[in-house]
């Protein structure tokens, strides 16, 4: 006997939209320009997208402020 698979909530960046699936990034690194913690999801998995906020990345201050 399998259980059903949970519902899952994600939260991210969507880096990579693909015809079959979709790309998500919780971390964006701006001293590398680079993305952590991705998790791809195949579209036939995905209930509902909401837009929560658009992010410009070409605008944001990529000085290094520790």
């Amino acid at each position: 006997d399998l259980d059903p698979p949970p519902l899952v909530w994600s939260f991210g960046l969507i880096l990579k939209e693909e015809s079959d699936s979709i790309t998500v990034v919780a971390d964006f690194i701006p001293l590398s320009k680079t993305f952590g913690r991705g998790t791809t999801v195949p579209r036939g998995m995905i209930k509902k997208i909401t837009d929560i906020a658009e992010v410009d990345i070409s605008s944001l201050n990529w000085q290094y402020h520790p």
